[in-house]
């Protein structure tokens, strides 16, 4: 059994060696990362982070959809065992785990008895930042929005890969059928207590059935899912330059619009949770950048 995480980006660069230090730090044994078509100059440090064993990268030129395309290749290249806990997170989120020593060890061995654990994003603003300081897990970009906020209602999931696994998505997978309740384990949300019926006839997004009782149950108990949406002005035109990973080259859908940015950078209330691991994350930061070969991949990012 192992911890997988993983992902598919593009373009970026800046925040390639904190997001994977991070969640390398809390427990993930492999990051498996699909990238297409980069032009930031990422590949170098993608490249040494593969050889260096912290990541392992695949390129690819997709027609279809890029995520779609990523899981899919995968799911049939056998990159994932029955048993393994398998999460999809973006270069936008960090699993932050409130129990324990917030590992993911903690996580798995609490809901052993689980298919999976469905965790809710916390939308974080700009903290007022004009440009981007360099770093994410920072204490002076810990402003977020109400734990309301309509947005949070959509999950991340933690969950036991198998053959009951249809397919994957970036919110949670999706299943061959229900029959495997009986094997595997309920789904557990955010709050330690199981997840409504609605989540196991969800596909892709999972958000309806859970907004409904948003307010009502505590649902970033255990862990969230820290989702910096915008992170600075010019850093979002980055993420609009990059365009929609689940749709097909050429689709003009615009999704990351002034609205977007206006909706999403919410900076109500301040949580500091995630400082938790700023500590032991610095320290393995710094001896990384240290790497010459890493120093110099980074110099080359633009």
């Amino acid at each position: 059994m192992t911890n997988i995480l993983f992902s598919c980006a593009r373009n970026e660069g800046p925040f390639l060696l904190e997001w994977t230090v991070f969640h390398r730090l809390i427990g993930f044994d492999r990051i498996i990362l699909f990238t297409n078509d980069n032009t930031d100059g990422s590949d170098d440090l993608l490249k040494v982070l593969n050889d260096r064993g912290l990541i392992e990268h695949h390129t690819h030129s997709p027609t279809e959809a890029p995520q779609l395309a990523a899981a899919q290749t995968a799911m049939q290249a056998g990159m994932f065992s029955e048993g393994d806990w398998v999460m999809w997170l973006d270069l936008d989120e960090f699993l932050n785990i409130h129990i324990g020593d917030g590992k993911l060890d903690d996580l798995t061995q609490r809901f052993d008895h689980a298919g999976g654990v469905a965790l809710n994003w916390r939308t974080f603003g700009s903290s007022g930042h004009q440009t981007w300081p360099g770093r994410q897990i920072a204490p002076d970009f810990c402003m977020a929005s109400a734990r309301q906020f309509f947005v949070n209602a959509q999950v991340k999931t933690l969950f036991r890969y198998g053959p009951h696994i249809e397919s994957l998505y970036v919110h949670r997978p999706t299943f061959n059928s229900l029959e495997f309740l009986e094997g595997i384990g309920p789904f557990i949300g955010g709050d330690g207590s199981p997840v409504a019926e609605e989540f196991y006839l969800g596909k892709r997004r999972s958000g309806t059935p859970i907004q409904k009782t948003l307010a009502k149950r505590r649902f970033f108990k255990i862990a969230q899912v820290n989702h910096y949406a915008v992170r600075t002005p010019d850093m979002y035109e980055r993420r609009k330059a990059r365009g929609l990973g689940d749709r097909y080259k050429g689709d003009t859908t615009v999704r990351h619009d002034d609205e977007y940015f206006a909706r999403n950078d919410r900076n109500n209330f301040e949580d500091t949770s995630i400082l938790r691991y700023l500590p032991r994350l610095n320290v393995e930061l710094e001896k990384l950048i240290q790497d010459p070969e890493i120093a110099s991949a980074l110099s080359k990012i633009t």
